[in-house]
Order: structure tokens, then sequence, then C-alpha cells
């Protein structure tokens, strides 16, 4: 279950809810404090325009160009499995807010015009 907490009311009803439970038996409760997340039309976008369009113009999967651009953006590490060396990207998209993954986004598409000439339309915009 998951509850956001944001009034006293909504405060109240968690409270209800952990004195409902059956001592019996274990529980596990994480309270942290509430992000934005990406959105699920964000997340669509992304993958369906941006990375689609970038897959295309280069050969990659979209996966692919995705964990380049993460790379790209917000740098990477090396790490070691059975002593051969890997690169990762050091963020991860999941860790962006709305506001934090819309600049990326925006980032992208310039670095798309910019190393690629190639135009990637913004969140709604047709290109005709």
């Amino acid at each position: 279950m998951k509850y956001a907490i944001y009034d006293e009311p909504s405060r109240s009803k968690v409270t209800r809810v952990l004195m409902k439970l059956n001592l019996e038996k274990k529980w596990m409760v994480e309270v942290k404090p509430y992000r934005h997340t990406r959105s699920t039309a964000q997340n669509s976008y992304h993958w369906a325009v941006s990375m689609n369009i970038l897959a295309g113009e280069t050969g990659h999967t979209p996966q692919e160009m995705h964990d380049f651009l993460l790379g790209e953006a917000f740098g990477t590490e090396e790490y070691d499995v059975m002593g051969n060396t890997h690169t990762r990207p050091l963020k991860s998209s999941t860790e962006l807010d709305t506001m934090q993954f819309s600049a990326w986004d925006e980032w992208i598409r310039a670095w798309a015009m910019t190393e690629l000439g190639c135009l990637i339309p913004e969140p709604n915009e047709v290109i005709t």
C-alpha cells in the first residue's frame, strides 16, 4: 500500500491503517519525502518519439541511445564484471523528477540537432 501524506486528515488515515495491522505478522514501513517523478506522458514521448527517432538515425536501439545520452548528460562510471570493464551512466532516468526529465529531453533535442542535424519535435509539436 502507498499513501501520500499531505495534510492532517491524510496523516490520520495512515495512522488508522497502521493501528489496524496484525501484529502477529512482521511489517516493513517506509516513510520518505514525496517527489514528482517523471510523468507517464513524458516517458511515452521520450521512448516513442525521441529514442525512436535517434535509433532510426544512428542504427542503434532505443535503449542504447537512452543509456548513451544519460552518460553524455550526467557522466559515466566504469565497473568490473569478472575482469571485464564496463561503463554505465552515473544517473538513471528514474531518478529524475518532472522538471529534470523535461530539461533532459530539451537537452536531447539540442544534442540531436547539434551532433546529428536531426530534428526531434517537441511534445505536442507537429512537424510538416
